[in-house]
């Protein structure tokens, strides 16, 4: 009876599968290599189209953006921008320099009274200085105004009909308000009418309308005492003023030095703003 002996492998043949095994590892290892590749390719594809659709996304925003902004326009009065493109005619009673009727139009324009009949008015540009004298007249009949042939000589300012607005709300405050400061006026008002949106010519200078607030109301003041014999007058024994004079006194030499430095009138003011009763001015 016979019995079967396995074959024990010879060296040649344990050689041959050894290399068989590494050149699987080496197909394995090139086939993984190649899978993870693939997936960083498609990871990168997925980034750029989302980035693109980021980036899209921005775009449509800012369009959006922009056309709200179009689509909110600044406000403008009526005078000043009309939509059909027709002149339309403003008269501000007093708004003149010497408070008469002053015209004004959409184009920035101003007009006083030349002449005044039953039936018209006529009024001719307010620019009639010796170095310029525009030519231009409007004709009114009741509420209609007829523009004459000849035309302006120099350039409008548009928003006129506001600056006439706020001169002629300066003056009638001034005048109704005889002894309020009129720097004070001037500027509760314009921080009632000014808009910064505006063209420039709408916001009038201060200093302009300080003085015109000042001349309108000259002649509504009491008339200034020219001698000692005035009413109201009340009679103060010295004793009462020598405190007054002894402060007065000892501000001499500092008010010697301002003068010399040019600085005597910011220093009055500063002293004036800050001037309270002082009960040592009536003691002796």
């Amino acid at each position: 009876m016979e019995t079967n002996v396995p074959e024990e492998p010879s060296d040649d043949q344990e050689e041959i599968e050894e290399e068989e095994m590494e050149e699987e590892m080496e197909v394995e290892s090139v086939h993984n290599s190649t899978a993870e590749e693939n997936e960083d390719e498609d990871a990168e594809d997925v980034y750029e189209d989302s980035s693109s659709d980021v980036s899209g996304s921005f775009l449509q925003e800012s369009e959006i953006r922009e056309e709200s902004i179009t689509e909110d326009p600044i406000d403008q009065t009526p005078h000043d921008v009309p939509d059909n493109g027709v002149t339309t005619y403003h008269i501000e009673h007093g708004g003149s320099q010497k408070g008469r009727d002053l015209l004004l139009d959409s184009d920035g324009f101003s007009y006083t009274v030349k002449k005044t009949t039953t039936n018209s008015t006529y009024w001719w540009c307010s620019v009639r200085s010796r170095a310029e004298r525009c030519p231009a007249t409007v004709i009114q009949s009741g509420p209609d105004f007829i523009a004459g042939s000849r035309a302006h000589s120099h350039a409008g300012k548009p928003g006129a009909i506001v600056a006439a607005k706020i001169k002629q709300q300066v003056r009638s405050t001034a005048q109704g308000n005889v002894f309020q400061s009129a720097p004070s006026i001037v500027t509760s008002i314009m921080e009632e009418n000014v808009d910064l949106r505006m063209p420039g010519p709408s916001r009038p200078k201060t200093g302009n309308l300080v003085r015109m607030a000042n001349y309108s109301r000259q002649k509504l003041r009491p008339e200034e005492p020219r001698s000692l014999d005035f009413e109201g007058r009340v009679n103060v024994n010295f004793y009462l003023l020598l405190g007054l004079l002894r402060k007065e006194a000892d501000l001499l030499p500092l008010q010697k030095k301002l003068v010399n430095e040019g600085k005597l009138s910011r220093y009055q003011r500063k002293s004036a703003a800050k001037s309270t009763w002082d009960p040592d001015l009536h003691t002796i």
